[in-house]
């Protein structure tokens, strides 16, 4: 079974609350990193709260502590844009999109 990571995003000092996600600062260059890390595998889903209080990333990774080696490099988390406020594991029982079932 893979072991998934939620990454509980909170927006930081540089956040504007008056600009949507995509108009915040360093966007195209946040983008291009969590595209890598789509691409690589190491994202299966992630989005921003419509209450727009932040962002959950569902990572799968081998532990907290890579979540938050990952997110280090962000330019969202270096910027202090958007940052992890928390990381958990998490254990999928049900998932319609797993065609072999769970275990």
């Amino acid at each position: 079974m893979t072991t998934y990571y939620a990454a509980f995003l909170k927006p930081g000092s540089r956040w504007n609350t008056e600009k949507p996600v995509r108009e915040q600062p360093f966007w195209d260059e946040h983008a291009l990193y969590m595209d890598s890390l789509f691409d690589a595998g190491l994202i299966v889903l992630g989005g921003p709260f419509a209450d727009k209080s932040g962002s959950l990333v569902i990572m799968a990774v081998d532990s907290a502590a890579k979540v938050r080696e990952l997110y280090s490099k962000d330019p969202w988390t270096e910027q202090d844009v958007l940052v992890v406020a928390d990381v958990k594991e998490w254990t999928i029982f049900l998932d319609s999109h797993d065609t072999k079932g769970t275990s």
